[in-house]
């Protein structure tokens, strides 16, 4: 069982730079476990991390953290970060004296953990596993039941965090702690049931929120393990890139989702400083901070699973003006001597990054169609089309160099989301129309990393049909 203790440090970085390295036997990689950005953004993996009360969202915890300690374990007698060093991962701070003693460490001495690592390794890493987005989605899909010919509904379900693993090197030299590597991942998890369960239960929340993670998580550690080897290449990896914030351009999704387009970012003020993007959310708006979120978050996952260097966008947990730098509040497993000690200050600043990219939700719409199979029934279709535009910038970081360019996924890989409904009982509610578009961008993301791989239009499924069977 994972210790209940935990140990809260801040984590800010600077001088980012994602730069080649050879693996050493004189580099060791501490496990900082699993942290969070905030009670609004990531409420469940705080309530992982931080509940004193027994329940299923501590047992829960409890869970998430072993398994992922497991996971690392697991991974580093693979040789998983290989290209960075030879050593396996030090996960307890046992591991961690174990290792310094078979340098020459004479004996386990409290508070000086930090200090004989730094004495015996040339180059001291900690890896750290952020929670960065989570939401959940209902929908109500009407079906038949065979033996009495009766319409009754069931519930989807469709569950969604985002992970980044950060790999950060200790090195005061540097003037800060630089973030060496980074995966990043985004997964959902859709789960299908009768109307009589109860899936609005604390502990079915808990427990389907932690596999989620579980997902997210060795994702975002295999991302974090392929960066390592192409960083060794010229190509992709050369340049790091960064999620700044995002844009709504359409006054449909603007009016849905609570964005005022007449403080929409302009293209001359990208070019003069594309790190701080203005926040166009309404005030009091949720909802635009929740799309803003997903849109940054899933951009960023897109961008690592096609293979770039990218940093998380570490901003949309607060979608404000203050840019600048970034503060991340970082709870770890501690124990009589953690393998952090003391209060560590590490500063993520959007300008570290090469390249800056913005992604864009141009436009949306819906459809209803016809069932094929069911004469009472209908299809409402959710279409969105998202892009984004993409800036190299210069020595301060955020102003642009050259031109933005802008992309745009079109045509048949346009994301789609899927509402049935029985004639007899009406058209969907317009209060569905947030989470079906937000399905619907979701859909989009899982094809773009193929464009961007590819070079050409990956295969989406159509929207026609999806639900005409029961």
């Amino acid at each position: 069982m994972a210790s209940s203790a935990f140990k809260s440090i801040i984590i800010a970085v600077s001088c980012i730079f994602l730069t080649p390295w050879a693996a050493s036997d004189d580099a060791v990689i501490l496990f900082g476990g699993l942290s969070y950005i905030d009670s609004e953004t990531t409420p469940q993996m705080e309530r992982y991390l931080t509940t004193r009360e027994v329940g299923p969202d501590q047992d829960e915890g409890y869970a998430l953290i072993d398994s992922t300690e497991a996971l690392v374990a697991q991974l580093s007698g693979t040789n998983w970060l290989e290209d960075i060093t030879t050593s396996p991962v030090l996960i307890t701070s046992d591991d961690a004296w174990k290792a310094v003693m078979s340098r020459g460490a004479g004996e386990r001495r409290s508070g000086q953990l930090s200090t004989e690592l730094d004495a015996r390794f040339d180059t001291v890493y900690g890896l750290v596993l952020v929670g960065t987005f989570e939401d959940m989605i209902e929908q109500t899909l009407p079906i038949t039941v065979e033996s009495s010919a009766e319409r009754v509904n069931t519930y989807v379900q469709t569950f969604m965090v985002g992970v980044d693993a950060l790999l950060v090197e200790f090195d005061d030299s540097s003037g800060g702690y630089p973030i060496r590597l980074a995966g990043s991942s985004f997964v959902t998890q859709t789960l299908t049931f009768v109307e009589n369960y109860d899936r609005s239960s604390a502990s079915h929340i808990a427990a389907r929120y932690r596999e989620s993670y579980e997902r997210a998580i060795s994702e975002a550690l295999t991302r974090l393990g392929s960066m390592s080897e192409r960083q060794k290449n010229a190509g992709k990896e050369a340049g790091t890139y960064m999620v700044t914030g995002f844009a709504i351009q359409s006054e449909d999704a603007a009016q849905i989702f609570g964005y005022d387009l007449n403080q929409k970012p302009t293209g001359a003020e990208l070019n003069s400083n594309i790190c701080e993007i203005r926040n166009a959310c309404e005030e009091g708006s949720s909802d635009c901070k929740k799309v803003g979120a997903l849109l940054m978050h899933g951009l960023t996952s897109t961008l690592s699973e096609a293979g770039y260097s990218v940093l998380p966008p570490l901003k949309s947990a607060v979608l404000q003006d203050t840019s600048r730098s970034i503060r991340i509040n970082l709870r770890i497993q501690s124990d009589e001597d953690s393998l952090f000690s003391g209060s560590q200050s590490i500063e993520l600043r959007p300008s570290d990054a090469s390249f800056k990219v913005v992604p864009v939700l141009r436009a949306l719409g819906m459809e209803d169609i016809e069932s094929k199979t069911h004469s009472a029934r209908r299809i409402r279709n959710y279409v969105t089309q998202l892009g984004f535009v993409e800036a190299a910038t210069g020595f301060d970081g955020c102003s642009t160099v050259g031109s933005i360019s802008a992309a745009s996924f079109e045509g048949p890989t346009l994301g789609c989301a899927q509402e049935p409904y029985l004639v007899s009982q009406g058209t969907p509610s317009s209060d569905l129309d947030r989470d079906l578009y937000t399905l619907s961008m979701i859909n989009k993301f899982q094809s773009m990393s193929q464009e961007m791989t590819n070079g050409r239009q990956a295969k989406t499924p159509s929207c026609e049909g999806i639900y005409d069977a029961d």
